[in-house]
């Protein structure tokens, strides 16, 4: 949580997955994510949490589904979606915001 914290506050964008081990959609996600690391560089912060891991997260963002995807820039929310993605339209939504 302190990773978050920290990672929220910075200038740069944050790109947050909620998800679950047990969640096939995120599991599938879990390379597209490790490609998105690598194409953003350190232009924007990526963070996967497990979300019964961080049930408070869950409650503050209302997350009711995985993978939750929220995207935040100057510590706002600037674009939030659920389900698997493309690694093209993940880091469009990075890219937009930096």
């Amino acid at each position: 949580m302190t990773d978050f914290q920290t990672a929220l506050n910075e200038a740069k964008p944050l790109l947050l997955e909620l998800f679950s081990p047990r969640c096939s959609h995120c599991v599938n996600m879990m390379p597209v994510v490790d490609e998105l690391r690598e194409k953003i560089g350190d232009k924007a912060n990526i963070i996967q949490l497990e979300g019964r891991e961080n049930k408070d997260l869950m409650r503050r963002y209302k997350v009711d589904a995985y993978p939750c995807w929220i995207l935040f820039k100057d510590g706002q929310i600037v674009w939030r979606d659920y389900g698997e993605k493309p690694l093209s339209e993940l880091e469009q939504e990075v890219l937009n915001v930096i």
